[in-house]
């Protein structure tokens, strides 16, 4: 992969080659897992603020629980702080070899095996309420968030900030009618 360097002297991020989406570039790897960069320039417009994400799972495999949580990337002359991971964002429901046995078998023999990833993004610039919110946040307040800031509850009104969303469905019936 071809590194792309931003605006900013020290903003270094993998080109991941995969398709293209105004608010971010995505992948998925070998791992199923969902691998994305934001598209900072075109979604903070060189300004100071988070990018934040409002996170909803749908899983009908019980080994896999629903879920609902924020999280939120520092992000500062068009550059993301990913906290030195490699993507901004990495994201996978679980590994079929990780499931225990009852939910392998339970999920293999149900009519239907997915989880569904639906997210909100947003721009939250500095100097609002919401900035001000996401910023009190630490790592780990949704554990699914990692190092993120995050919460599982925001009271700030942040609509007025809406860039988007990202979706995606795992199909885990399909995988599992090919063991």
């Amino acid at each position: 992969m071809n590194p792309i360097i931003t605006n900013k002297t020290d903003c270094v991020t993998d080109q991941l080659s995969a398709e293209e989406h105004s608010l971010y570039t995505y992948s998925h790897t070998d791992f199923n897992a969902w691998v994305i960069n934001w598209n900072a320039q075109e979604i903070s417009n060189g300004e100071t603020g988070y990018i934040l994400q409002h996170v909803k799972l749908v899983s009908e495999i019980s080994g896999i629980p629903s879920n609902d949580y924020y999280e939120a990337w520092e992000t500062e002359n068009n550059c993301v702080d990913r906290k030195g991971a490699r993507y901004d964002d990495t994201w996978s429901p679980g590994f079929i070899d990780w499931f225990p046995d009852e939910d392998f078998e339970a999920a293999k023999n149900s009519e239907s095996a997915t989880v569904k990833y639906d997210a909100e993004v947003y721009w939250v610039p500095v100097g609002t309420g919401a900035y001000n919110e996401i910023d009190g946040w630490g790592e780990y307040g949704a554990p699914e968030a990692g190092e993120l800031k995050s919460s599982k509850v925001l009271n700030a009104d942040v609509e007025k900030y809406y860039k988007g969303d990202r979706h995606r469905t795992w199909d885990y019936k399909a995988i599992l009618k090919s063991m």
